[in-house]
């Protein structure tokens, strides 16, 4: 059974009771001016009061309709690092574009949190 936490503008969010892994969809691209509207939205989920009472193992952070994060970005995933870490729970960021894969890899995220790629049918060149 999932539970459903509040959906906003930027973000959609779901929790897996089975598996205990909160899911935060981050819908664009991650920069500079995107990121006050993602980071709002982000903590207004994980600071609302059904999320605080959950049982989190993991928080899943699935990015792969962004073609670019740049350096506000990687500040919001790293905020959403601590969260989850503050909480006892993993994280993991997937991407579908190999250019934002390389940025998460070269500062070194993927020492902090499982870095996935996949490919999207409905993407082109990565």
């Amino acid at each position: 059974m999932n539970i459903a936490l509040p959906r906003t503008e930027t973000v959609t969010s779901d929790y897996d009771q089975k598996s205990s892994s909160l899911r935060l969809v981050l819908m664009g691209d991650i920069t500079s001016t995107s990121t006050i509207a993602l980071h709002r939205d982000v903590f207004a989920i994980l600071n609302h009061e059904q999320a605080k009472s959950l049982q989190i193992v993991k928080v899943e952070v699935d990015i792969k309709s962004a073609n670019m994060v740049d350096s506000l970005g990687l500040n919001l995933i790293i905020a959403i690092l601590k969260w989850a870490k503050q909480r006892e729970a993993g994280l993991s960021i997937t991407v579908s574009k190999l250019g934002v894969y390389s940025v998460m890899l070269a500062v070194g995220l993927d020492r902090q949190a499982e870095v996935i790629h996949v490919a999207r049918a409905d993407t082109h060149a990565s």
